[in-house]
């Protein structure tokens, strides 16, 4: 058999878990998780769900949006 190209090794793979680990737990600080839940699903739920914000327009004054 003739493969072309890079075969990953187990030691190269370990060594790249420590990159994957640090963006997972970036992304789980953006989005609220649920625990019974996966990232994908809790970042999906988080787009598409109804939210409001407090938008500021001066000192003590607040205009409630809607965002998508």
């Amino acid at each position: 058999m003739n493969i072309k190209g890079c075969i990953p090794l187990l030691l190269s793979f370990i060594k790249n878990i420590k990159y994957l680990e640090t963006l997972v737990k970036a992304l789980k600080s953006l989005f609220p998780i649920n625990i019974n839940k996966t990232l994908r699903s809790s970042m999906y739920k988080s787009y598409l769900c109804d939210a409001k914000a407090k938008v500021k327009l001066a000192e003590g004054s607040f205009h409630i949006i809607k965002v998508f």
